[in-house]
């Protein structure tokens, strides 16, 4: 069977540690697709420069990738635009705010609808989607754009699980909390303490065991997880 993975965010820290793994122990050609000019990761077999800002760009990114020489595709999402609390005293960043909704919500979800609806160009049509999203969406974010999208993440596994699922598309959502990245570096050190407060193992995990785990669910779960948002954040509950 041949496979063809597209992987969203893939110049990210999760994304090339799971460029690393899908390359090393995947049969499938990948995809990496990322905003930046070049890609630092140069083991995919193709890479596309997209700004998921951009509605253009999303379009033709999406319309350059064939999915008709292949039995099934993998689309995996961990792209994460992460900014300081939105309020600062009676102020709102606006412009912040608008930016986090456009990439990390309608940027995402656009391209993965658009690139679902080329499915019936393929031979059978199977589709894995695997959309990382966070913690956030159900602890709520000081970043009010993110914490927003992340949540409107899950809502769009949940919706193309019900919309697709009769049709060969399985679709999970993975909710991790804070683990080590250059996301978590730029968070201070009073907020990653709290979020590992919120526990129960009280640690940070690795960018390896989030990838392993993320990887395990593209290429081996079951498809009766499709529309299920599955927690990896060590119990985190507020």
């Amino acid at each position: 069977m041949k496979t063809l993975t597209i992987l969203l965010g893939a110049n990210g820290c999760l994304g090339m540690a799971l460029l690393e793994k899908i390359c090393d122990h995947q049969k499938t050609f990948v995809v990496a697709i990322d905003q930046h000019e070049h890609a630092f990761s140069n083991i995919a077999n193709k890479y596309m420069q997209c700004d998921l800002r951009d509605p253009e760009q999303i379009l033709e990114a999406s319309e350059n990738i064939a999915l008709k020489d292949y039995d099934e595709v993998v689309i995996i999402s961990t792209v994460g635009l992460f900014g300081e609390p939105s309020f600062v005293g009676s102020e709102f960043d606006e412009h912040t705010f608008y930016e986090s909704l456009q990439v990390n919500l309608v940027g995402v979800t656009t391209i993965i609808a658009k690139l679902l609806a080329k499915r019936y160009a393929m031979v059978n049509g199977r589709v894995r989607v695997v959309v990382v999203s966070s913690s956030a969406s159900y602890v709520g974010s000081l970043n009010l754009g993110y914490g927003v999208s992340k949540a409107g993440l899950n809502g769009f596994v949940r919706s193309i699980s019900k919309s697709l699922a009769h049709d060969g598309v399985t679709c999970i959502g993975v909710t991790p909390g804070i683990f080590a990245s250059k996301m978590s570096k730029s968070v201070s050190i009073d907020r990653q303490q709290k979020a590992l407060s919120e526990t129960h193992t009280k640690r940070m995990v690795g960018v390896d065991e989030v990838a392993d785990f993320v990887s395990y669910l593209a290429y081996n779960a079951s498809d009766n997880l499709t529309g299920t948002i599955i927690p990896f954040n060590g119990g985190q509950y507020s």
